[in-house]
């Protein structure tokens, strides 16, 4: 049908659901990038529903060293961003 030679590989996430999302972020080196590449939370119901969440602190100043100590470029290799994710409660 199509003549592409992509390929999908589809696996488990190594981090399910909104509070081991958050808990992985709040103590990664991302939170110190500008806050536009930064993970956002969304309240998905309530009066303040679709309105940003407050990220909470980061709780384990170490591990965040250490991700700060082993994180790679930012950048793909063709100099674009790669996709952010959004973690919507």
């Amino acid at each position: 049908m199509y003549s592409s030679e992509k390929v999908l590989q589809m696996c488990y996430a190594n981090y399910q659901g909104k509070e081991a999302l958050i808990e992985k972020f709040k103590n990664s080196c991302i939170m110190d990038e500008q806050e536009s590449y930064r993970p956002k939370i969304f309240y998905s119901n309530g009066p303040k529903q679709g309105l940003a969440e407050p990220f909470p602190a980061p709780t384990h100043l170490r591990r965040k060293e250490r991700s700060s100590n082993n994180r790679g470029a930012l950048y793909a290799g063709n100099g674009v961003r790669g996709a952010g994710l959004a973690v919507v409660h």
